[in-house]
């Protein structure tokens, strides 16, 4: 092998690699709000978890801080918690969002 096909090689298996383990979540189908949609978020977009697994409750204003953050979308605080889970299910549908364990959340 040469040193020029070297890079583009090691190159070509980390575009493999990302790519056979990032993950594009589809938005949830339950009604926003309810316990369903709260549970899909967290368990295929973004955890609102610590890392002893202590999190906020689910619709609390800290969880939707959160999973903003994590999706990094515009945190909606001035919002009533309807509001913001209609908001927050808006950007799922709107937004492009890939997940990988090592390289976090991407959103488009």
């Amino acid at each position: 092998m040469s040193r020029r096909f070297l890079p583009s090689a090691l190159l070509a298996l980390f575009l493999i690699f990302v790519a056979s383990t990032t993950q594009r979540p589809t938005p949830p189908a339950a009604p926003p709000c309810t316990e369903a949609w709260f549970q899909h978020i967290e368990q295929h977009y973004a955890s609102s978890a610590d890392a002893e697994g202590h999190g906020p409750d689910f619709g609390d204003p800290s969880w939707f801080s959160a999973i903003e953050k994590q999706l990094h979308l515009p945190n909606s605080s001035g919002s009533t918690q309807g509001q913001r889970c209609q908001l927050l299910d808006a950007a799922l549908r709107r937004h492009i969002v890939f997940r990988h364990p090592l390289l976090g959340v991407v959103t488009w």
